[in-house]
């Protein structure tokens, strides 16, 4: 196999997703929560084992007498589906020891957190809160809802470890991506540290 060019490499090491919830383009606080703390960012601390944007084009088929016309209006703004598993070995993230099952508990919460804000800030007539996505492998940002909570999936096939799924919804492209926030200690080797206590993971 061919090796990554240098450029190719740089993102490679750099890749991190984050999550962030904003107030008035300002980091809003996340009360209580073991990741996302006072600057409300929730760092995936292994990327994801998948994550598969999708980009519509938005057209419509008109049927005429012979063939067919298109109506094309351009694209829409893309779609992520993000999937993967938290690593059973604790890793610390603000000084704390947090492992597989309390990192599944802590993104749960942090999307019902989003979710629930706004439910609340819309009764009562209030500015809403706005949840980020920066994904540093592409340097891409946006504003997205998501469509689900990311329960965690457990099956016969990966008994040890729960999968999570997000999809989020892009609303509009923000101008400039995070400052990488990414630590070392949690990034270094992902592969191996999830292979080492899950290897069918991977044959999914």
């Amino acid at each position: 196999m061919a090796r990554p060019t240098a450029n190719h490499q740089r993102r490679l090491d750099n890749q991190a997703y984050v999550l962030r919830i904003t107030e008035n383009g300002k980091p809003h606080p996340v009360p209580n929560h073991p990741v996302a703390g006072a600057d409300g960012q929730f760092i995936l601390p292994v990327p994801p084992q998948t994550l598969r944007p999708q980009q519509a084009a938005r057209v419509g088929i008109l049927p005429a007498r012979n063939w067919n016309v298109a109506d094309e209006q351009g694209y829409s703004p893309p779609e992520y589906d993000l999937s993967g598993v938290f690593p059973l070995t604790p890793v610390q993230i603000r000084g704390r020891l947090l492992d597989g099952y309390q990192l599944q508990r802590a993104l749960e919460a942090f999307i019902r957190y989003y979710l629930q804000q706004n439910l609340e800030r819309g009764r009562a007539q209030r500015p809403m809160l706005q949840l980020e996505f920066h994904d540093l492998y592409t340097e891409r940002s946006w504003v997205v809802v998501p469509q689900l909570v990311p329960l965690g999936e457990r099956s016969n096939q990966t008994p040890l470890v729960e999968r999570y799924n997000l999809r989020l919804i892009a609303i509009r492209p923000l101008n400039s991506v995070v400052e990488n926030p990414r630590q070392r200690a949690l990034y270094d080797n992902p592969d191996v540290v999830i292979q080492s206590v899950c290897a069918e993971c991977f044959d999914s």
